[in-house]
C-alpha cells in the first residue's frame, strides 16, 4: 500500500501543470510549478514508454526536479529532534540516502506517466513564505485527486519542501516510516539501514 501511495504521490508531484496561464501571469512560486511541470512533461513525452529506463528517469530527476526541492528542510522535518544533535557528516549521509530513495520512487513514476491532466488552482492567499499551492489531478478513469505543494522562500528562490495527496504529506509519511528505527537505533542506525537496503537493490 505504501509503495503504491508513494508511486502515485511521486508521479503527481512531477506532472502538475497550470491550467492555461502563461508563466508571466503567475506569482514566482506558481511560475516555478508551471515551468518545472512543463519541462518534465515535455522531456517525458519525448521518450517512448518502452525506452524509459531507470537510468534515464534518474538522470531527468537529478537534472530537472531535485534542484527545486529543499532536501535539507525535508530531512530536518522527517528526522525531527535527533536532527538537532546529529553531526554534519551524519546529516549529509541521511540526505544522500533519502535523496536516493526519492529518486528510486520517482523513477518508477516517471516510467508509468501516460499524460494525465493536472490543474493548478488559483492562489488564494498573499505570496509569502511559506505557502501552499493547491491543484488536482484528473486520472484516466475520470477521478479527481487533490494535491497540495508546500513551498518556502530560501534567499531569493522558492523551493518545494513537502507535498500531499488528500491531506497525507510525503514528509509525514517518511517520518512515520522511519520513526521506529529512529527511536530504537538513532539516526546512525537509520542511515545504516537505508544504506543496506540501497546496496541490496543493486
Amino acid at each position: 500500500m505504501m509503495d503504491k501511495w508513494l508511486k502515485i504521490l511521486s508521479l503527481i508531484s512531477l506532472i502538475f501543470m497550470n491550467g492555461g496561464a502563461s508563466s508571466a501571469e503567475l506569482s514566482k512560486p506558481e511560475a516555478l510549478v508551471h515551468e518545472l511541470s512543463h519541462t518534465v512533461t515535455q522531456r517525458l513525452q519525448a521518450v517512448p514508454v518502452k525506452e524509459r529506463s531507470n537510468e534515464k528517469a534518474a538522470a531527468l530527476i537529478r537534472e530537472v526536479v531535485l534542484p527545486h526541492f529543499n532536501v535539507e528542510e525535508m530531512a530536518r522535518r522527517i528526522v525531527g529532534a535527533p536532527w538537532k544533535t546529529a553531526t554534519e557528516s551524519l546529516k549529509t549521509q541521511f540526505k544522500t540516502e533519502f535523496t536516493r530513495m526519492m529518486i528510486n520512487s520517482y523513477a518508477a513514476a516517471f516510467k508509468s506517466y501516460r499524460g494525465e491532466t493536472v490543474r493548478v488552482l488559483p492562489l488564494r492567499e498573499a505570496v509569502k513564505s511559506p505557502l501552499q499551492i493547491a491543484s488536482e489531478i484528473i486520472l484516466k478513469n475520470g477521478a479527481h485527486v487533490k494535491i497540495y505543494y508546500a513551498l518556502k522562500l530560501h534567499g531569493t528562490r522558492w523551493y518545494v519542501y513537502d507535498f500531499s495527496v488528500n491531506g497525507v504529506s510525503i514528509v509525514n509519511n517518511y517520518r512515520e516510516q522511519f520513526n521506529g528505527t529512529l527511536r530504537q537505533q538513532g539516526l546512525s542506525g537509520l542511515v545504516k539501514q537505508m544504506q543496506l537496503r540501497a546496496a541490496a537493490r543493486k
